[in-house]
């Protein structure tokens, strides 16, 4: 393959052909896996058309469940109503050019088996479509730092591959349609900004990642850290703050009216937080480091271990030392680019492996980072292999649990014993996978004695 694209022409070719099989291969298997929240996703798009928008946080008539997502997924997926709405046009377009086949058009209004409200497969195609688009862009951008951090591009290419065609994240946007890749893709153009002094442009891309998805809300402090240490000047920070100022106005307004502030207060307080969901837990369904002592979905987050320490505590502490150690990290590299990255990676799965109430999707906040990081230095490349295993793993078993005694069985018997042992090894391939980066300018803060 190095021989291949030592030939600067094929390259392209390639790339496109792997984007479009890649493409292809996920918009075939949206007609998978509709069910549970993004037939929640196609109720909220549906609703804002028939609802006053501004009583649309506060409606209690929902058949799935009330909106718990931000503004913007909530434009976003009225826009793809709206698409769908006008999918006429398709049949129109076919009966003037016959450009759109007549099959794809019957398949896209078929409506989906047992829904309520009738969809028909190609709103569920439209629902996942910009997370696959962002899965196609987010290939893009790892092939491209990758190359800039091991000027090496044959890696840069494996790194592109391995995600494109990976079966997590192909089963995570394509079959489970969640807006995880859309989410990474804006956080980690955010810090690749970040690490270029591009300071005007990178705080609005974090806004609008947490302003989707508010997963990546555990990098702020990091982020704020960052920011400051790279000394920007104070018109820097004026403009970057006010234009995501003025894209939380936007993007708010049409829910709020003029009372923004009032509305955000009652709605984060009700509708997004964890608090809003019920009683918290260890874990919900991630495995992690709770799941390993506690049985997952059972425990509520201040159970003791131990008799000592109760678990959410214990996750503060946790979150706050390894946020003082990424602190740590990005100041002792000079790359920032490579200290960027290092600290997503050691806070994003770390947080997730040891905070609690945590779902299994969100430890994908360090997923982006991870491939980058595993391929750019290859003697990390077993522990990253490992760590997609697991992670897939608790995908399959949190998406299919409650339909399949096949699938939630092997997981669960004998005292939940699979689900601890993989849970002891993705907290200990976490462990040395940040061991390991002592070995790529870390020997100061002394890692390998810390583990």
């Amino acid at each position: 393959m190095s021989t291949f694209f030592k030939k600067t022409a094929n390259k392209p070719i390639f790339i496109f052909l792997a984007i479009t099989i890649a493409f292809l291969l996920r918009a075939y298997l949206t007609r998978y896996g509709n069910t549970g929240d993004v037939t929640a996703f196609a109720e909220w798009g549906l609703r804002y058309h028939q609802l006053d928008p501004i009583q649309f946080y506060f409606d209690k008539e929902w058949y799935y469940t009330y909106p718990t997502y931000p503004p913007a997924s909530i434009l976003m997926y009225s826009f793809l109503y709206w698409l769908y709405d006008k999918r006429y046009i398709l049949a129109e377009i076919h009966n003037a050019i016959k450009l759109i086949p007549s099959n794809f058009i019957l398949f896209f209004s078929r409506p989906y088996p047992l829904d309520p409200f009738y969809f028909g497969y190609g709103y569920y195609l439209l629902l996942k479509l910009p997370i696959i688009i962002s899965d196609i862009f987010l290939s893009i951008l790892i092939y491209k730092v990758i190359y800039i951090l091991a000027k090496r591009e044959i890696l840069a290419v494996c790194g592109f591959l391995f995600y494109l065609f990976n079966p997590l994240t192909i089963f995570l946007s394509s079959v489970w349609g969640q807006s995880e890749s859309l989410v990474a893709l804006l956080g980690v153009i955010s810090f690749v900004l970040l690490s270029q002094r591009r300071f005007i442009v990178s705080a609005p891309f974090l806004f609008l990642s947490l302003y989707i998805k508010p997963t990546w809300a555990i990098f702020l402090p990091f982020y704020l850290f960052a920011f400051f240490s790279l000394k920007p000047k104070f018109k820097d920070i004026l403009v970057s703050f006010f234009l995501s100022f003025i894209i939380f106005l936007s993007l708010t307004l049409p829910f709020s009216g003029s009372n923004v502030f009032s509305f955000s207060k009652s709605v984060v307080l009700e509708n997004f937080l964890p608090t809003a969901k019920g009683s918290a837990k260890t874990s919900i369904s991630s495995f992690n480091f709770h799941t390993i002592i506690f049985p997952i979905d059972r425990v509520t987050a201040n159970t003791k271990i131990l008799n000592f320490i109760p678990a959410n505590l214990l996750g503060y502490l946790v979150y706050v030392l390894m946020n003082i150690f990424s602190f740590k990290y990005f100041l002792s590299q000079k790359n920032k680019l490579l200290a960027s990255l290092g600290g997503l990676f050691i806070l994003g799965f770390g947080s997730i492996l040891f905070l609690t109430n945590m779902l299994e999707r969100y430890i994908f906040v360090g997923f982006v980072p991870m491939t980058i990081l595993i391929f750019a230095k290859p003697k990390l490349l077993i522990y990253g292999f490992l760590i997609n295993l697991i992670f897939f793993a608790n995908l399959i078993w949190a998406f299919y649990r409650r339909g399949s005694d096949e699938i939630d069985r092997p997981f669960t018997s004998n005292n939940f014993f699979m689900i601890r042992f993989l849970s002891f090894g993705i907290v200990s391939l976490w462990i040395m996978t940040v061991a390991r980066l002592s070995d790529f300018g870390l020997a100061s803060l002394r890692l390998k004695k810390v583990f």
